[in-house]
């Protein structure tokens, strides 16, 4: 081996090819493609849910802002009269 081959890998020696060994993953590629593809699903599924809760949340402030809300307070919970109860006072 000469000076200059020496830490070159398989796909650096003969170029335009596509690196084989990369692909099959060391024989494990029936498990490893798999789970890249369930990981993307799962993300881009995260990223549509996101995004319609962020539109769902919108709507609800422009909803109050029309009715005359201030939309960054929370309204009283019903049944709810007076300071809460805790288990000492029961």
């Amino acid at each position: 081996m000469a000076m200059g081959e020496m830490g070159r890998g398989k796909s650096e020696a003969v170029r335009g090819e596509p690196d084989v060994d990369f692909f099959s993953m060391g024989g494990y590629a029936a498990y490893v493609w798999p789970s890249y593809g369930v990981a993307g699903v799962i993300l881009f599924w995260l990223l549509l849910a996101s995004w319609r809760a962020a539109r769902v949340g919108e709507a609800e402030v422009e909803r109050l802002r029309a009715l005359g809300a201030d939309p960054r307070r929370r309204a009283p919970q019903s049944g709810s009269d007076g300071p809460p109860v805790t288990g000492d006072q029961v």
